[in-house]
């Protein structure tokens, strides 16, 4: 047999075989809508859709803005550079792992760990509160207790980001915690 009808054969394999029928049975789709109070240097609003991707992993595409004007301790940055810095809004896509359990059927809850990308809107208070958008990265988890399709969503997250300092002349190095509490609906 030669190469040349070696192949013809595989083709003719692969072009007349039987199709392939890989199924099992398929997730419902699961999305949540959230929103409510957010907390970072001041107080704000949070919202966001979460959606499942499989059964242990979900994805997070959320937002928070501080409404309130934050303060900062000082206005004289340390040896580091970072305790001026205030977060005061972002935007996050946050893929997440769901600790796998068994659910009542009443009253039932979901604990997640994420971590992801993220936009941030900063303010220097070594440089009179100047703004600045950075990227970042960020990590987190968070619980969600829910009866029928509502529910209540609690979550605190860390955000890392790299501004450049006015004042020090230098990127900084800047880690800022993010909490929330807001109210889900599931549909």
């Amino acid at each position: 047999m030669t190469v040349r009808s070696l192949l013809a054969a595989l083709c003719s394999a692969v072009l007349l075989g039987a199709p392939a029928m890989a199924r099992g049975p398929a997730l419902e789709p699961l999305n949540r809508v959230h929103a409510g109070l957010s907390m970072t240097e001041a107080p704000g609003v949070g919202m966001g859709f979460d959606s499942r991707m499989t059964n242990l992993i979900y994805i997070d595409l959320g937002a928070f803005m501080s409404t309130g004007d934050a303060v900062a301790e000082t206005t004289v940055p340390d040896k580091d550079g970072a305790n001026t810095w205030l977060l005061r809004h972002g935007l996050y896509l946050a893929p997440g792992l769901r600790l796998p359990h068994k659910q009542a059927e009443k009253v039932q809850w979901d604990l997640f760990f994420r971590g992801g990308f993220s936009g941030v809107w900063a303010a220097d208070a070594a440089s009179d509160y100047d703004s600045v958008s950075n990227l970042g990265l960020f990590g987190g988890s968070e619980v969600l207790v829910k009866t029928g399709s509502v529910g209540l969503r609690l979550s605190g997250k860390v955000f890392y980001f790299k501004p450049y300092s006015k004042y020090r002349q230098v990127e900084v190095a800047v880690v800022r915690p993010q909490y929330g509490a807001e109210a889900v609906y599931q549909f």
